[in-house]
């Protein structure tokens, strides 16, 4: 069996939407692109005792606050490498390069992964998305539809979800085009469920698809700067998903909710389990509201998506 080293990293994030990242020294592997800091799990060693270690040992801070965001491992020949990642919000000291690397504090939604290590392109989206998904309900006239994105836009949740399943998609289509400056303005993305072929790019708008529809394509449908989520409830879609390069994923139904009261739910551990199958940043849906967080957080979830628990 292969090795496997487990390393803990850190986004350490501040209030005003900055994350620290750190240069890696030209003569290591990788020279000379940036990182998050952190290090390898010692024997005996929690999670949080040995990153709190690493981040005193290169930075010279100690983090106060501090919860999962998310896990990746790499196989290679000789061994798996799991990268543990946390996000920091906050802490003690003064950050400083104890080992003489570079750091800067770059805007979250500034990061490039093309200065990163291609193995942090899941963890720079993880970083950057919201933690929260509102859906829009089932409403049936416009001034409902602008009543729900009103509430929304004043909310804690950075991605919304225009489904309204009771509209035709060019309906659809043409609500969130024509508030999409609103959404944009607000510092928050707007998704719209619709089939690829109503799908409109350059819109400033996001894509979202159901499993079905996922199941049918044979490669990513919009540009990589759009963004792209899909549902999924089973591990085939899982894998699709990732094969297809969906920047996120809505997995359900977790728990009973007032859509689904007596379906077939998947349950946390068995959701921890799908999760932990894939790189892409997982949200949880189906009975879930901000009390549901820490524990998707410990799932290995970025976060939960719901409708009414959002309203």
């Amino acid at each position: 069996m292969a090795k496997v080293i487990h390393v803990v990293a850190a986004a350490i994030c501040d209030d005003r939407g900055q994350v620290l990242v750190a240069r890696r020294a030209q003569s290591a592997h990788q020279g000379g692109l940036w990182e998050f800091p952190g290090g390898k799990v010692e024997a005996g060693e929690s999670r949080e005792i040995a990153l709190s270690r690493e981040l005193q040992e290169e930075l010279g801070i100690t983090p106060s606050e501090m919860r999962p965001l998310i896990c990746l491992t790499h196989h290679y020949p000789d061994k798996s490498v799991c990268l543990d990642v946390w996000k920091v919000s906050a802490f003690t000291g003064v950050p400083e390069g104890k080992e003489g690397q570079p750091l800067a504090w770059v805007a979250v939604d500034s990061l490039n992964p093309d200065v990163f290590p291609a193995a942090n392109a899941p963890i720079i989206k993880a970083v950057q998305f919201s933690e929260l998904i509102a859906v829009s309900p089932a409403v049936a006239t416009h001034e409902e539809a602008r009543q729900w994105l009103r509430q929304q836009l004043a909310g804690s949740a950075g991605i919304l979800q225009l489904r309204l399943p009771d509209w035709q998609p060019e309906q659809r289509m043409a609500f969130a085009i024509e508030h999409a400056a609103d959404v944009v303005a607000a510092g928050k993305q707007l998704l719209v469920n619709v089939p690829v072929a109503s799908f409109r790019a350059g819109t400033g708008l996001g894509l979202h698809l159901p499993q079905q529809d996922l199941m049918a394509l044979s490669q990513r449908p919009v540009p990589a700067d759009t963004l792209f989520t899909v549902s999924c409830h089973d591990l085939e879609s899982l894998q699709k998903a990732e094969a297809v390069h969906a920047d996120a994923i809505l997995l359900g139904t977790v728990l009973p909710s007032a859509s689904h009261p007596d379906g077939e739910c998947l349950g946390w551990d068995l959701a921890a389990q799908m999760i932990s199958s894939v790189r892409t940043p997982v949200y949880l849906l189906g009975g879930m509201n901000r009390d549901h967080l820490p524990q998707a957080w410990s799932a290995g979830a970025q976060g939960v998506a719901g409708i009414r628990s959002f309203l």
